[in-house]
């Protein structure tokens, strides 16, 4: 089982290896993931392309119409608000058409300007200096036994009649838990991937098959939308 953590338990520790990016490019994509312009019909979930596709002509953000489960379209916010006003046209579009045009884009990209396997090669040699030089894993080993010693102590209360046998179990399986994502985070980090599974790993990232909001945010800029369903993607990068 997997327990989700308050950011006031989150174990950190910074500036231990070479970063792949720079602070300022990281910094930039986290700025930019807070962007909202739209959000899915579930309340709370970010829509995978928020804050970054606009209509073409007057610039508004668009939103979305979700006629079945697997089909939703994009339309401009102008001509949705004001449609009686004729301040703008649809833009109509479907969703998956604009994702499917951006992961493509996104794959002749990498296709022309990344060198996959140099690329591997990079990661394999960064990660064999954090191997080095970590110390995160230490970190990791002194929070699980913190935690073992707290199930001790909770076990000896028990006994001791200090706490309920219902406390003592409510306890004692929230602090299991604790210690299961903790070991799991360990083994994360003590596992070793050989080059050939790292290329492998990032040629199955670079194809864009499954584009993710990570991806987007870090590579396109904005995306718009034509009358005539055109679709313009600026990226953050100067394109070749």
């Amino acid at each position: 089982k997997k327990v989700s953590l308050p950011e006031s338990r989150w174990i950190t520790v910074l500036n231990t290896h070479k970063p792949i990016i720079s602070q300022a490019d990281f910094d930039a994509a986290q700025l930019r993931l807070k962007i909202r312009s739209y959000n899915s019909v579930k309340r709370g979930k970010t829509h995978l392309l928020t804050g970054l596709v606009f209509c073409g002509d007057c610039k508004a953000p668009m939103s979305t119409i979700r006629e079945s489960e697997s089909r939703t379209y994009l339309v401009c916010q102008t001509w949705r608000k004001y449609a009686g006003l004729k301040l703008c046209t649809s833009h109509c579009i479907r969703e998956d058409d604009v994702i499917n045009e951006t992961a493509k884009k996104l794959r002749e990209l990498a296709e022309s300007r990344i060198d996959r396997k140099q690329l591997a090669e990079d990661i394999a040699s960064e990660l064999q200096k954090i191997g080095r030089t970590d110390k995160t894993a230490p970190a990791i080993r002194k929070n699980l036994e913190t935690v073992k010693t707290a199930r001790l102590s909770l076990y000896k209360d028990k006994a001791g009649g200090v706490i309920s046998q219902k406390d003592y179990d409510d306890f004692s399986e929230a602090l299991e838990r604790e210690e299961s994502e903790i070991l799991n985070r360990l083994k994360m980090y003590e596992d070793k991937q050989d080059e050939k599974e790292i290329q492998k790993t990032v040629y199955e990232t670079l194809n864009f098959e499954k584009i993710t909001r990570e991806s987007l945010i870090f590579f396109v800029n904005k995306i718009l939308i034509g009358n005539d369903k055109n679709i313009i993607i600026e990226f953050s990068f100067s394109e070749p």
